[in-house]
């Protein structure tokens, strides 16, 4: 049977397959799998399950079965009817053969659909989009990522403004600042020099504290034994102070004595003075 056609450039045959421009009909998955962006979303549609669901079954009829129906019409025909069977198994072929082209033109259409939905997919994904300060790229086809430009970060603008060169230890060292903070190679250097000062000034304030312990016992020793020289001056003094006389008359002369620094005294009757 010839093909049916569907436009100008191509054309359903009555197996399903497409004709024109030299196109044979693609096989029911090359359109799904065109891409990794679709084919990594869903499964693809089965084509083949949708064309059987379309055109349904068809019972080829059997040899004997032709016979006989070319036998029964041509008995009809001779009684003076008209024989149905042979147009009969000729309908059920022809009605098969057009389920077949309508359901390939419509998985055709469906392709088509597919085709220019994935291709539009694909198109969007791989416009260039911006992360942070960087311009990507990606591409469908093969899955991967392309820099198109990479733009200076934060931190290698901070290492840029000191005047280090790109690449050396000091640039890397400020980049680690900056991103880091309180935890960079900088801040740690300061927070060990901070430490060392600290216990430096702990160690010298202990020793500050203990010369002042050493200076106040000597202090509290040299005291302790200028009043014991000054107790013991006194009982001497006592000592020779001669004693009232029972009568309550006053004693003869003067009372004198030594001072703990070896000076004569005198008692005036209220107070101990120099001796004349």
């Amino acid at each position: 049977m010839p093909a049916r056609g569907l436009g100008n450039h191509w054309s359903v045959a009555s197996d399903g397959s497409t004709l024109g421009a030299n196109i044979e009909r693609a096989p029911q998955r090359a359109v799904q799998q065109a891409g990794p962006l679709g084919a990594s979303m869903r499964q693809p549609f089965d084509y083949d399950a949708a064309m059987k669901a379309m055109v349904g079954e068809y019972k080829k009829p059997k040899d004997w079965q032709i016979a006989l129906a070319i036998l029964g019409d041509g008995l009809a025909g001779a009684g003076g009817g008209q024989g149905y069977a042979v147009q009969n198994i000729v309908n059920r072929r022809n009605a098969f053969e057009d389920r077949q082209r309508e359901a390939a033109a419509q998985i055709a259409g469906w392709q088509h659909d597919a085709y220019e939905r994935q291709n539009e997919a694909d198109l969007r994904a791989a416009n260039p989009y911006t992360i942070g300060r960087s311009r990507l790229a990606y591409d469908p086809m093969t899955g991967e990522t392309t820099e198109l430009y990479r733009g200076r970060q934060d931190g290698e603008i901070y290492a840029d403004s000191l005047g280090f060169e790109r690449g050396s230890e000091e640039w890397n060292a400020a980049l680690e600042d900056y991103v880091l903070r309180g935890s960079g190679p900088s801040a740690f250097e300061r927070d060990l020099a901070m430490d060392d000062a600290r216990t430096a000034n702990d160690r010298g304030l202990e020793a500050y504290r203990q010369d002042n312990r050493v200076s106040l016992e000597n202090l509290r020793q040299s005291g302790r034994a200028a009043m014991e020289g000054t107790r013991q001056a006194n009982r001497m003094t006592l000592r020779q102070t001669p004693s009232a006389g029972r009568s309550g008359r006053a004693a003869s002369g003067g009372r004198t004595a030594t001072d703990a620094k070896g000076n004569r005294i005198e008692w005036n009757g209220s107070a101990w003075v120099p001796a004349r």
